[in-house]
């Protein structure tokens, strides 16, 4: 194969590898946030984001919202719901004296509740679409096409870990919960409210989940 052509190919697949990983990249900022916080590995991390793109495509779809007001909707509803599920749940589960073992465990029984309630709904796995807010076209950097779509996805993604990293490194906010994640009983001590902390770490990253869904879909 000519050099040309697999240059050609290596940056292409470095553009769009960058687009689609900005949107991992959110994924995994959720994952490590609960657990470098409250030590629980959240194997619902999944289904949230499932759960997100669902809710935004029944908002759209069947509700007939436009789209600007269907996803700040949906963020905010899975951001509510990851909250709730953390003060109704996860805290009744530590307050019986519950080891990490029991939290983790937790998770699993969401992920199984998010994954009935979405096939309850009778979309099935029909591949679908939400309508484009960007105008369609493309640039071209080197070599490589992106289209204004991917070169959104980008810039939204890259904003949030902006935007979240500022919250987490200027916020007494973020430097609570960079606190507990250090030493939690040493954060008590110092008057920071533990349970209301872990809550706000589920609802941001509910959030954060909920982004990731609607750009990718």
């Amino acid at each position: 194969m000519d050099s040309e052509i697999v240059f050609l190919f290596l940056q292409q697949g470095i553009a769009s590898g960058l687009v689609t990983g900005s949107v991992y990249a959110l994924l995994a900022l959720a994952l490590v946030i609960v657990f470098r916080t409250t030590d629980v590995a959240n194997f619902a991390e999944g289904e949230f984001y499932m759960a997100a793109a669902y809710l935004a495509f029944f908002l759209i779809a069947l509700v007939g919202l436009p789209i600007w007001v269907a996803a700040p909707a949906m963020v905010v509803a899975i951001a509510a719901a990851a909250g709730l599920f953390q003060r109704i749940v996860l805290r009744r589960v530590a307050a019986a004296r519950g080891v990490s073992v029991n939290l983790v465990i937790a998770t699993l029984g969401l992920s199984y509740v998010l994954k009935g309630f979405v096939r309850a709904t009778g979309f099935g796995d029909t591949p679908r679409s939400f309508p484009s807010v960007v105008p369609e076209g493309s640039v071209t950097l080197g070599q490589a096409s992106l289209s204004y779509l991917d070169l959104a996805i980008l810039g939204a993604a890259l904003t949030v870990m902006a935007a979240f990293f500022a919250i987490f490194n200027l916020t007494r906010t973020g430097r609570a919960m960079r606190a507990v994640g250090m030493n939690r009983r040493a954060a008590q001590l110092v008057g920071i409210h533990l349970g209301r902390t872990e809550r706000l770490v589920w609802i941001f990253a509910g959030g954060i989940s909920a982004i990731a869904a609607i750009l990718i879909a």
